[in-house]
């Protein structure tokens, strides 16, 4: 828990000398900006290759000043073997296009690592996340510049921390904007003796998520943790669905979302069956506001169930430590009963899935028709009965051709 106007300091990542290496290695073959207020460099990613020419990784560690990245439509996955940290130069505004790529960080600690004073990057998908760190960890982690992402999809990823924060999306200093973005089936995990963890993390600047998907995630922090987790900057959350995301630490911990020391806006915001648990800290099962005002609205936050073992307050919904939460046209229950039709159902989706996965013929799925035993088509007993009369009478024709034979002899 930090205070309204703390704010942590954190160290300027350098790139090392490595993406030194690979920069000199590319030549001339990436164009750069490096006149003040020159007009953005747009560079073509044209292969999925993990690094060298056309790479994405040639593209943003050589990007110098304002630069827009394209990656052609249909490269399918690149596979990291590294993190690729970027840019070399720090002073750069990296606009990235996945055109739908797909990152497999393929057990690294991080996928990218961004030290841009602005990255923007969107239409992409960021698996494989794994590993232990031990410094910050993320899909995407961004160093006191702005980072905003959009239609994205993060899911399948274990990130982990020693004794420094964690997130799927983690921005450390700057602000953050997540948009129309899915997280799904992440864990995050800091242990240590600190280490904050979430799925949308923003540390001493303002988030703004809107019309995303925050589902069946796990995370546990040794220090705060929440779902979506804002330290010491303004929250806002609008049109996202919150839910079945199960989060544990040591410090203060929301199940929905936890906003420490500034005010909270949620708008038309469904939060529900998140399960948060403290080991002494404060913790909300929905919405936990430390410090500030949480303003909700249009909103459903139902379901969600609270615990902690030590000093600190629970409420299985809404926990506002310092103010009273001003609510309009919202729903807020402790009924659970809506996470148990979730559970149906996504069991039955699960179910469907993986028949549809197994692609198993329709002959294979579908109960054979048993034939009619009336009518012109007969039964199985009418089958075998058939099958005896003409054996029968097969047998009594070669008994009597053989006594004609024998007559005429």
């Amino acid at each position: 828990m930090i205070s309204a106007t703390c704010r942590r300091s954190r160290p300027r990542r350098v790139v090392g000398v490595a993406a030194a290496a690979t920069l000199v290695a590319l030549g001339g073959s990436v164009a750069l900006a490096t006149a003040a207020g020159a007009a953005p460099v747009t560079v073509t990613v044209t292969n999925n290759h993990d690094s060298g020419a056309g790479s994405l990784r040639a593209a943003l560690v050589a990007a110098n000043g304002p630069t827009i990245i394209n990656v052609l439509a249909g490269l399918g996955t690149i596979t990291l073997a590294s993190p690729i940290v970027f840019p070399n130069s720090d002073n750069s505004t990296v606009t990235l296009h996945g055109n739908g790529i797909t990152i497999d960080a393929n057990g690294q600690p991080s996928a990218l690592v961004s030290n841009t004073s602005s990255f923007n990057f969107d239409a992409f998908t960021i698996t494989g996340v794994g590993g232990n760190a031990n410094t910050d960890a993320a899909g995407i982690v961004a160093f006191d510049g702005s980072l905003t992402v959009s239609n994205c999809d993060l899911h399948g990823n274990m990130i982990h921390a020693s004794g420094h924060d964690a997130g799927a999306i983690l921005s450390e200093g700057g602000p953050l904007a997540v948009s129309s973005c899915t997280f799904s089936g992440n864990s995050v995990r800091t242990d240590g003796e600190r280490g904050d963890a979430g799925v949308i993390v923003a540390e001493g600047n303002t988030l703004n998520a809107s019309g995303c998907t925050v589902s069946s995630n796990k995370v546990t922090g040794a220090g705060d943790a929440a779902t979506i987790l804002s330290e010491g900057g303004e929250l806002v959350v609008s049109t996202c669905k919150v839910t079945a995301n199960t989060v544990s630490a040591g410090g203060d911990v929301g199940g929905g979302a936890d906003s420490e020391g500034r005010n909270t806006t949620f708008r038309d915001v469904t939060a529900t069956c998140n399960t948060a648990t403290s080991d002494g800290g404060d913790v909300a099962g929905g919405l936990l506001q430390e410090g500030g005002v949480a303003t909700i609205s249009g909103s459903t936050i139902v379901g969600n169930t609270a615990k902690t073992s030590g000093d600190g307050s629970a409420k299985n919904q809404i926990n506002s430590r310092d103010s009273t939460p001003v609510i309009s046209s919202s729903t807020v229950s402790d009924d659970t009963t809506i996470c148990h039709t979730q559970a149906t159902t996504t069991t039955t989706t699960t179910t469907t899935v993986a028949v549809a996965t197994a692609a198993e013929p329709a002959t294979t799925v579908a109960a054979p028709a048993e034939l009619p035993r009336t009518g012109t088509q007969p039964g199985l007993l009418g089958l075998l009965g058939l099958a005896l009369l003409t054996l029968g009478a097969a047998c009594t024709y070669a008994t009597s051709s053989k006594r004609r034979r024998n007559t005429t002899r």
